[in-house]
Parts: C-alpha cells; structure tokens; sequence
C-alpha cells in the first residue's frame, strides 16, 4: 500500500464515508477480541503492579497499528480494495509465501485466543472428576467449536467483511466493552 502511495498517489475514488462504513465499528471492535486473555497474562507477569501501563501501552500500539495499515491500504485502493488485503497484492511467490505465512501465524494464534472461552465454558460443561471419557468429551467439544467456525468462515466466504462486523457487533462489543470493567471490578475489588 505505501508503494502504491508513493507511486500513484492517492486513489481518486476515496471518499471519506462509504454508504457501508458503519461495518466498520463492528470490524474496529472485533480486532481488540483478545481482551479474554487479560488475566491470564497479569497472572503470569513477574511484576502484576505494572500491569495496567504494560495493557495501556498495548492496546495503544496496536490500535495505532490496525489503523495506520487500514487507513494505508483505503488510500490506496479507494473503495474497491479487497477486504482481504493479501488478495490485492500482485500474484506471484512473494504473495504465495505471504498467505502461507498468514495461515500459519493463524493457526498458531487461534489456540491462545480460544482457550479463554475452553476454559471458561468446559469448566461449566465437564464437572465431573477426571476420566479418560471426560478427557474425550473436552476434545470432541473443542473439535465441534473449531469445525463450526471453520464452517463459518468458509460459509461467509465472499461476504466475510459483513460476517466479521457482525461477530464483532453482537459478540466482541460486549467482550470489550462490558467485560473488562467487570473483570476489572473483580481484579481490583
């Protein structure tokens, strides 16, 4: 995006607000779903005091981030730009290499941010005492989730901009909006 930019300028379509631009709030807040992971993380810190500035500075940066590759790829491709953005780089191997290595970075991220919700909803589900069926019931339960969304994905296919805004309007506002003040609350009593 910063070649295109620097190269043939800003697109001559882009206009400030597409008649689609409130998909964005549920896209914008869908990118911070992470937050389950919060507690987590300050119980595994060496210094859980500092935790607060160290969540403040990372949420801050990766905002900025997310902003300034979106903002840079809108420029530059006006509103035709694709919403998968390594589908508007040129083909070749260097997109090749590019989508394997974003389908591995996936893959390897998925199972940090779904542990959250594992813990939390087989905690509720499995309460009897360990067992070796126990043990498969938990791995078919995680099987069915990530088939199902797998699914999801797969199903939304073309339509995958609308499909995230609406996870993130029904599913991700809460969890970044009501979540955190209430696990704050529970932290911090």
């Amino acid at each position: 995006a910063c070649c295109k930019l620097g190269t043939a300028g800003v697109e001559a379509n882009v206009r400030v607000f597409e008649g689609s631009w409130m998909s964005f709030i549920g896209t914008a807040v869908y990118s911070f779903e992470g937050i389950g992971v919060a507690i987590p993380i300050r119980e595994a810190m060496l210094r859980p005091a500092d935790f607060d500035r160290v969540m403040s500075g990372s949420v801050a940066m990766v905002a900025a981030i997310l902003a300034c590759v979106g903002l840079s790829g809108y420029l530059a491709w006006g509103p035709l730009c694709n919403p998968v953005v390594l589908n508007e780089l040129p083909a070749g191997n260097g997109r090749t290499f590019l989508v394997v290595v974003y389908a591995l970075a996936v893959c390897f991220v998925y199972p940090l941010t779904i542990y959250p919700t594992f813990t939390i909803v087989e905690h509720r589900l499995f309460q009897q005492e360990f067992s070796q069926i126990r043990k498969w019931l938990k791995n078919l339960f995680r099987l069915s989730v990530t088939t199902l969304g797998v699914l999801l994905a797969y199903a939304a296919g073309e339509k995958i901009e609308m499909f995230v805004s609406v996870i993130g309007c029904v599913f991700a506002i809460p969890l970044a909006l009501l979540v955190p003040p209430v696990l704050h609350r529970r932290m911090f009593p």
